[in-house]
């Protein structure tokens, strides 16, 4: 709910011309950011099986990427520092949040593994 309501009140004070600024940008920083992980792990990781079959991957790869650029290239100045500004704080918040959570994750693990050695 609180999501709901942070959501519905950005839209409700934004301009239009803005969030679909700000929409764009996001979606196309995401669809590069895919494209480039793609073909970053047919080259590093090419033993893995893939259910789903890109044929011509780092052509269709690059392309996406290239004209991702192109269209990004076209939006105001203004919504590549809002781009910025939001990643970085969501990094902020990502690795705030990972860190605590590793941490806890690393010692269920270690006294997981310490209960399975000594039943052994």
């Amino acid at each position: 709910m609180l999501c709901g309501i942070a959501g519905a009140a950005v839209a409700g004070l934004t301009p239009i011309e803005t969030l679909s600024d700000l929409v764009s940008i996001g979606t196309l920083f995401a669809f590069l950011l895919v494209c480039g992980g793609v073909m970053v792990l047919r080259h590093r990781r090419p033993d893995v099986e893939r259910v789903f079959r890109v044929p011509h991957a780092y052509v269709v790869g690059t392309v996406g990427i290239v004209f991702s650029l192109l269209l990004m290239a076209t939006l105001p100045f203004q919504t590549f520092i809002r781009l910025v500004i939001w990643l970085a704080i969501r990094l902020v918040v990502f690795f705030t949040y990972a860190r605590s959570h590793t941490k806890e994750r690393f010692a269920a693990l270690k006294a997981q593994a310490a209960e399975t050695s000594s039943s052994q």
